[in-house]
C-alpha cells in the first residue's frame, strides 16, 4: 500500500535507463500504482536507443538532463564516452517528446566556468524550444563533486534562468 507516496522514481548510482530489464520494471511499477505517478531520472542518453526510448513512453514523467547544447562543453561536463552528437541527442529528445503522453522535464546542472555563460544558455534555450519540455529545472553543484568543479550563486542561476523562455 502506497497511500503517502506521490511518485515512484527510477534512479540509480549511474544511468538507470541502462538496466537490462527496464521495460519489464516499468510495467511492474505501473501495475502497482493507484494514484501515484512513475518517473525516471535519466541523463538523456536513453533516447539514443530506440528500445529504451520506447520503454520510457510507458512512464508518467521523464526527467532528462541536458547540461549544454554545445558539443565541447557537453563533453567536458558529462564526460561522455561515446562522443554523443548533441544535435542528434536534441533531435531525438524532440522526437521522444512528440510521442510521449506524459510530462517531460529537462534539467540543467550549471557548472562554474563551463556552462554558466549567456551564450551557453542562449544555445540551451534554442534546444529547449525544439524539444518543447513541460518544464526546465536549473540547478548547480551543492555538494563536493567527483571532479574538480564548482557551482554558481543563486543570483547567477536566476540570471541564467531568464534566458529560458521555451518551457
Amino acid at each position: 500500500e502506497f497511500k503517502d507516496i506521490d511518485v515512484i522514481t527510477i534512479t540509480a548510482n549511474g544511468e538507470p535507463s541502462l538496466y537490462s530489464d527496464l521495460s519489464n520494471l516499468i510495467t511492474q511499477i505501473n501495475s502497482l500504482k493507484k494514484t501515484q505517478k512513475s518517473l525516471i531520472l535519466s541523463n538523456g542518453s536513453a533516447v539514443l536507443n530506440p528500445e529504451i526510448s520506447k520503454a520510457l513512453l510507458k512512464l508518467d514523467i521523464v526527467k532528462f538532463s541536458l547540461d549544454s547544447a554545445d558539443p565541447k562543453t557537453f563533453r567536458k561536463i558529462d564526460r561522455s564516452i561515446d562522443r554523443i552528437d548533441t544535435d542528434n541527442l536534441i533531435e531525438l529528445m524532440s522526437e521522444f517528446r512528440a510521442k510521449f503522453k506524459g510530462e517531460l522535464i529537462m534539467e540543467v546542472l550549471v557548472v562554474a566556468g563551463y556552462n554558466d555563460s549567456d551564450d551557453e544558455f542562449i544555445a540551451l534555450n534554442r534546444a529547449f524550444k525544439k524539444i518543447s519540455p513541460h518544464r526546465v529545472d536549473i540547478s548547480t553543484i551543492d555538494r563536493p563533486p567527483a571532479h574538480n568543479a564548482s557551482g554558481v550563486s543563486i543570483e547567477r542561476l536566476y540570471y541564467l534562468s531568464t534566458f529560458i523562455d521555451s518551457a
